[in-house]
């Protein structure tokens, strides 16, 4: 919604073999370039130890840290499984980004929000 200023990037992940040659960042760089004026926000699995693939969790989160976004605290919840939000420009606007509900074609896609120390 950019009447928001918020971008959500549902999905964002490089082919396996592709990976580690700089074409994630490359694209994030774009995505940014392009959004200059909104905060972007994505999801990905929770940081939390324990977790069975926790070093490629932090390696992602490190990855998105490199492009400015921040771990938000918040989490949600669809489609029976939990997702921890990262953003640009925080603090995470959470009241804009829930406008998105108001659009017809999110009308199924109902997320349940909580803190990450929560889950």
């Amino acid at each position: 919604r950019l009447e928001n200023r918020i971008v959500y990037f549902w999905f964002f992940a490089v082919d396996e073999k592709y990976r580690n040659r700089g074409i994630g960042g490359k694209a994030l760089e774009k995505l940014i370039s392009m959004y200059p004026d909104c905060q972007l926000v994505l999801d990905m699995e929770p940081l939390k130890e324990g977790a069975g693939n926790y070093e490629e969790r932090l390696m992602r989160t490190r990855f998105y840290e490199r492009y400015g976004f921040s771990r938000t605290g918040r989490c949600m919840t669809y489609f029976g499984s939990t997702f921890e939000i990262m953003c640009t420009k925080a603090p995470f606007r959470e009241g804009d980004f829930r406008k998105m509900y108001d659009e017809p074609i999110f009308k199924e896609w109902q997320p349940v929000f909580a803190d990450v120390d929560d889950i």
